[in-house]
């Protein structure tokens, strides 16, 4: 960061909006497109024990995970992978995944244009 140059502070209003492709789960959006090039949402939610988030994938973003509590079963490619809290994780898009969560789980995840991302290898 360039000396004298603003920080950029968020501060929630607090609002909870459905999450797209999960109906009955609700997310906390911290920020919206517009404020960082490329990315289009910073949201949390929490998970309660037994959800599950069904199979699909993103035509044209990637979502990037921080789990803060919690732990989660990850299914992507035909593979699952225990995630616990501290972890973290990319989905690039047209990639199908699904989640089990074992436990009560916090995660802030971020949604990105996969054109703002440098090629995945």
């Amino acid at each position: 960061m360039r000396k004298n140059q603003p920080l950029l502070f968020f501060k929630s209003n607090r609002e909870l909006r459905p999450v797209s492709h999960q109906a009955d789960q609700t997310k906390e959006v911290v920020f919206k497109r517009g404020i960082l090039p490329g990315v289009l949402q910073c949201a949390r939610t929490t998970f309660q024990p037994g959800a599950i988030v069904s199979a699909h994938s993103h035509d044209s973003m990637a979502e990037l995970f921080h789990v803060i509590t919690g732990s989660l079963l990850l299914k992507v490619d035909g593979a699952q992978h225990f995630i616990k809290a501290g972890d973290a994780f990319l989905i690039p898009s047209k990639c199908i995944h699904a989640f089990d969560i074992v436990e009560r789980t916090d995660v802030i995840y971020m949604n990105f244009e996969m054109e703002s991302l440098p090629p995945m290898a």
